[in-house]
């Protein structure tokens, strides 16, 4: 395995692992221990990337079943017009907000000629992870 810090393929793996079971391996140029998962966005997580890959799999299930259901977008316009519907949802679904109550909101405010309602949280505490 390449050491992340110094690039060098002379590394050797430890006989221990880290507490999640991933390998541990010191490089003999540098003399640094690091694991497989050392210089990746996984590498300070607590859970496995497995369980992080299933979590985030969960969270894009809606917009991957609709592109699979609606065979995609025909335009850039339209692609940009899911994007901001799916990420409406998403927030709405994270905060615990009715999404149709949302969109009629901004529907009415559109139409009177005012700006739309917030879609950031009212609080921190109004965000619920998964």
């Amino acid at each position: 395995m390449t050491c992340p810090h110094c690039k060098s393929v002379h590394t050797s793996e430890r006989p221990k692992r880290t507490e999640l079971g991933y390998r541990r391996f010191l490089c003999r140029r540098c003399g640094r221990e690091f694991n497989e998962r050392t210089g990746t966005p996984f590498n300070r997580l607590q859970y496995p990337s497995d369980v992080v890959c299933l979590v985030v799999l969960w969270r894009l299930r809606h917009a991957l079943l609709w592109r699979k259901s609606s065979y995609g977008t025909q335009s850039q316009r339209g692609s940009r017009f899911v994007e901001a519907i799916l990420t409406v949802v998403s927030s709405c679904q994270q905060q615990g907000r009715n999404v149709l109550a949302y969109l009629t909101a901004c529907c009415r405010a559109f139409s009177m000629g005012r700006v739309g309602p917030s879609l950031l949280p009212r609080t921190s505490s109004s965000l619920r992870i998964c």
